[in-house]
């Protein structure tokens, strides 16, 4: 999938709709757009908030959606987006107690040796510094749990 900034996402952003009804509106973000809405300044990735203001134009909603979790500007997937302030709270609430179970799938180069086992749980707390996880740390931290397993492999050749 091609990165794009916020600003070129933002004219076709109807164009990555996955789902919509009443009360959401979920979203195929590419890698390089930021997913939430900094203010009214401009970065030179551009602004989410246009990509909002496509998709209530295109889909002709009475407001904004609005956010209810970010996906980091690097990865690409699924973003959901609340029709109404209600459903944003209803989500919200989800996604803090964990009743929303996010699924992820990473592509990487190897055959089935590569690893050591098919599948495994990583056990490790993360500590955000200025909003970015500090890669490499040991101490304390936010609890977080993966669990991992390698679904294919390429072949030798």
């Amino acid at each position: 999938m091609l990165a794009l900034n916020s600003s070129a996402f933002a004219k076709v952003a109807h164009k990555s709709l996955v789902y919509v009804d009443r009360g959401i509106v979920v979203l195929n973000k590419p890698p390089g757009v930021i997913s939430q809405v900094q203010g009214t300044t401009r970065s030179k990735d551009g602004n989410f908030l246009e990509v909002l203001q496509n998709l209530q134009s295109n889909l002709e909603l009475d407001q904004l959606p609005l956010s209810v979790h970010r996906l980091d500007k690097s990865t690409t997937g699924t973003l959901v987006l609340a029709r109404t302030p209600q459903m944003a709270r209803d989500l919200a609430q989800q996604f803090q107690h964990r009743k929303i179970v996010k699924t992820y799938l990473a592509l990487v180069i190897g055959e089935k040796r590569s690893f050591d086992k098919l599948s495994g749980i990583i056990d490790a707390k993360i500590l955000y510094r200025n909003g970015r996880p500090v890669k490499g740390f040991t101490g304390s931290g936010i609890p977080s749990m993966t669990s991992w397993e390698v679904v294919a492999a390429s072949h030798s050749r």
